[in-house]
């Protein structure tokens, strides 16, 4: 008899997630998920779930709140030479082109 370790839970990351609930239609559940990886410090889930909050797809508008979070992606990239995170691309990039009006951001 011989020993096997325990395995461990493999994480799913929260882009493949995403793209999963937004492939079935699933706006709201994909930014609950982005917006969960964005505060666990994922980069990309931050610049999602930031054009999500800008954009209103799945939750309400929030520009401010979206900015944070594509600041905090920004800031996290900075700070990491590991740019894994570019490796499973955008879960945003399966919604459709939204067209965006940043002027009141301006003042």
């Amino acid at each position: 008899m011989s020993f096997q370790p325990p395995k461990k839970k493999q994480r799913i990351s929260p882009i493949i997630k995403a793209k999963s609930l937004l492939s079935n239609g699933d706006k709201a559940g994909a930014f609950a998920v982005l917006k969960e990886g964005a505060e666990s410090g994922n980069v990309m889930a931050c610049y999602d779930v930031g054009f999500m909050m800008i954009q209103g797809i799945g939750c309400d508008v929030d520009w401010k709140g979206g900015i944070e979070f594509v600041s905090k992606g920004t800031k996290l990239e900075e700070e990491s030479p590991d740019m894994s995170w570019e490796l499973c691309g955008s879960a945003t990039e399966l919604i459709e082109p939204q067209s965006m009006f940043i002027g009141g951001l301006l003042f």
